[in-house]
């Protein structure tokens, strides 16, 4: 064998490990991702026999749900706001030059 085929025949030996080594990973992670996925609804219901106590209870969470839209929304746009100042001040200091 020419040193040519030696290195080509040891890089595919790593290169089949290293693949077969990253499908046992990736199939791991799937399989937990399974895990977490398969779930029961009513599990997740509250025991709450009193239907007025479930509807605060459900008001409070539409609350707390709108509250972190709004959050993130406020972040989204302090995001873009930011980018824009950043560009803006490299025009400047372009036109500065």
């Amino acid at each position: 064998m020419s040193m040519n085929e030696d290195r080509r025949r040891k890089l595919e030996e790593i290169s089949n490990r290293d693949a077969a080594e990253t499908d046992v990973l990736l199939e791991n992670e799937l399989e937990a991702l399974k895990r977490l996925t398969l779930y029961d609804p009513d599990a997740l219901r509250p025991k709450v026999s009193d239907s007025t106590t479930f509807n605060k209870m459900m008001a409070i969470v539409q609350d707390a749900n709108q509250t972190n839209m709004n959050v993130a929304g406020l972040k989204s746009r302090l995001e873009a706001a930011g980018q824009s100042v950043v560009k803006i001040a490299k025009e400047v200091c372009n036109l500065v030059k």
